[in-house]
């Protein structure tokens, strides 16, 4: 397994003839290869139950049911998990996801508000448990007088061990990269370990969270101002922890947010029809070389916007 890939069988039917949400069940296997940043390659093979497209207004709701066998393979001399965590596990878990979503446009909007909350209970049966949630949040703002947009978004998200055991690398948080956190590499932002490079050894949280705030206008080109292409100027800030051992993730949080990180920068931003490309240039406001920050001045990233 050198590369990632992955494959999907998946049939959906409506719930009831002409109605909006749908039953849908799949098989699955996904091949990560994940060396590059964490010494690990992780292969899983499942199956999901699904009811989706459960809307009302801006609203929708999801149910997913997910049982699947994960193998996590370390490299050679890799230390970014001990060996127990990694071999074999089966999860088998309920997840919710509930989307509000009022942007105008999701690949650049300039108006609206996005909240998505995913919560995930693992412990039905299986030797995996824990409860995970992820909230996120955008609000959009256009100033017409201006002549610019601003984008406020901000997410936060926690993985709690049960039973006393520690979270497994394949379930924890990353962060870093260009669509998820400017100014650093990708995997660049938390935790690290022991690898064959400083490049290598990402370990992954158990909570995390992010802030920024985006302001986007034109550029002073017609030729771009043709092609849609925008500039903009951005401040992140965020941050990316490990607990263990089970112990409650809560008691945690005021570190984290003490220990932030912050990013300045500026830069172009493209909107494509699958998502928008973006180009920057990062100043770092406050990192934490010692603690293994991974740091990127100039990154270049395509996103897919939903």
């Amino acid at each position: 397994m050198n590369c990632s890939n992955s494959f999907r069988v998946e049939a959906s039917v409506p719930m009831a003839f002409g109605s909006a949400p749908r039953f849908n069940l799949s098989a699955f296997q996904s091949n990560s290869n994940l060396a590059k940043y964490s010494s690990f390659r992780d292969r899983q093979r499942g199956m999901t139950m699904a009811l989706t497209n459960m809307t009302d207004g801006e609203s929708s709701h999801e149910v997913w049911y997910e049982g699947s066998w994960r193998t996590v393979a370390l490299e050679k001399g890799s230390l970014v998990c001990p060996p127990e965590e990694a071999g074999d596990s089966f999860k088998s878990s309920l997840r919710h996801v509930y989307t509000y979503d009022t942007r105008d446009d999701p690949r650049m909007a300039s108006s609206g508000v996005l909240m998505r909350n995913t919560l995930e209970v693992a412990g039905l049966g299986g030797d995996v448990k824990f409860v995970k949630n992820t909230l996120e949040g955008q609000q959009h703002i256009a100033l017409p007088s201006f002549g610019i947009a601003l984008a406020f978004s901000g997410s936060l998200g926690f993985l709690q061990s049960l039973g006393g055991q520690s979270s497994r690398i394949n379930d924890r948080f990353f962060l870093g990269g260009p669509v998820v956190m400017r100014g650093f590499r990708t995997k660049g932002l938390g935790p690290r370990g022991s690898g064959k490079s400083s490049s290598s050894c990402a370990k992954g949280g158990d909570a995390f969270f992010t802030a920024g705030v985006t302001a986007t206008m034109d550029l002073p080109s017609r030729v771009l101002q043709a092609l849609n292409v925008k500039g903009h100027v951005f401040c992140n800030t965020g941050n990316n922890i490990a607990v263990g051992g089970g112990r409650p993730v809560w008691k945690q949080m005021p570190s984290m947010l003490s220990n932030y990180r912050a990013v300045l920068g500026m830069g172009m931003v493209v909107p494509l029809q699958v998502g928008r490309l973006e180009a920057n240039y990062c100043l770092p406001l406050r990192v934490m070389p010692d603690l293994g920050d991974r740091l990127a001045r100039w990154q270049l990233a395509l996103s897919f916007e939903s």
